[in-house]
């Protein structure tokens, strides 16, 4: 009668070794997740930045067009044609363009050239 009441060690200590073991896998499986949902979150982030920065500079840009005068101009536009065989057609189509003088067009640029050169390396 005392064997039935007696524990078996044996399958406890295993039971309990395999449990230790699950349980840091577990504890590592979790963390991994939660660094990679932190990473992705700053990419998110940094996503969102980087389009809010690209709109406001092209915001910028557009802004600065606006004192200039716009034109509408008529340009010929090729349509490819539905038949591989055939030549595509040209019609003419009306564009809106901006007008910019030559003489501040050379300023603008000369200013974007002086703003991006680099300092002359030193010998």
């Amino acid at each position: 009668m005392a064997r039935y009441d007696d524990l078996n060690t044996g399958t406890l200590g295993y039971l309990t070794f395999m449990s230790v073991i699950l349980l840091i896998i577990t504890v590592l499986l979790l963390q991994a997740l939660c660094y990679n949902w932190i990473d992705w979150q700053e990419d998110v982030k940094q996503t969102k930045q980087s389009y809010n920065t690209a709109d406001d500079f092209l915001k910028s840009q557009k802004d600065s067009l606006n004192e200039f005068k716009k034109v509408q101009v008529t340009v010929p536009v090729e349509i490819p044609a539905a038949d591989a065989g055939t030549a595509p057609k040209v019609e003419m189509q009306t564009q809106e363009r901006i007008h910019i003088p030559i003489g501040e067009a050379e300023a603008i640029l000369l200013k974007k050239l002086k703003s991006k050169a680099a300092p002359a390396p030193s010998t």
